[in-house]
């Protein structure tokens, strides 16, 4: 019988005792993921630098993914304002980033949800994991902001099954890039929840 692979949010208890699991998970998945090799977020991922930004990450949210208790992959997440989401954001683009969403903002959203890394181990890629941890970050972000909101991700240049994943999920490039020494690694790509016009997600 096929084990069945549960997603949940991780409390922030739990979350601090798992911190050295999920960073060894993150340093594993971008060796084991061609897009990232050479790349600056393959440089600069050490395991001990992941434990400390983990550690000092202040009002993330967390959604794994578990089979028997095994760490098959995971979300973060953060709530911001779009009014200063330039300046909490703190990458590249940021400032044209929020220029670029107030310019479609029509409707008087104020709030801006960013998923900020998506990870899912070697072993258990290829099976629907980062699609359904982000699926259900949507749902948790439809019942949170019922007045409506920008959802918010990036995605490196080349990592074409991420892309997907986050087409069937709504998402569309927004075409700013975020730019490292001179080259382009990644993309901003968002879609908005506002259940005010049935743009909520279930």
């Amino acid at each position: 019988m096929k084990r069945m692979i549960e997603y949940r949010s991780v409390p922030d208890p739990e979350f601090k005792t798992r911190i050295p699991e999920m960073a060894g998970a993150f340093v594993r998945t971008l060796e084991a993921t061609p897009p990232f090799k050479g790349s600056r977020f393959h440089e600069e991922a050490t395991r001990q630098g992941l434990l400390t930004e983990l550690e000092e990450q202040q009002g993330f949210g967390v959604m794994a993914a578990e089979q028997e208790g095994k760490l098959a992959g995971f979300t973060t997440f953060q709530e911001l304002d779009l009014d200063s989401l330039a300046q909490d954001l703190l990458l590249p683009g940021a400032d044209t980033l929020t220029a670029y969403l107030q310019a479609q903002n029509t409707d008087g959203i104020e709030k801006v949800a960013w998923i900020s890394r998506t990870i899912v181990v070697p072993e258990f890629q290829r099976r629907g994991v980062a699609t359904q941890l982000r699926h259900q970050v949507l749902s948790h972000f439809s019942s949170t902001y019922p007045q409506g909101a920008f959802v918010l991700t990036s995605h490196h240049l080349n990592n074409d099954h991420i892309i997907q994943s986050s087409k069937k999920l709504g998402f569309q490039p927004t075409g700013i890039q975020q730019i490292y020494d001179g080259t382009p690694e990644a993309q901003y790509w968002y879609r908005t929840i506002d259940a005010r016009y049935g743009q909520n997600y279930e």
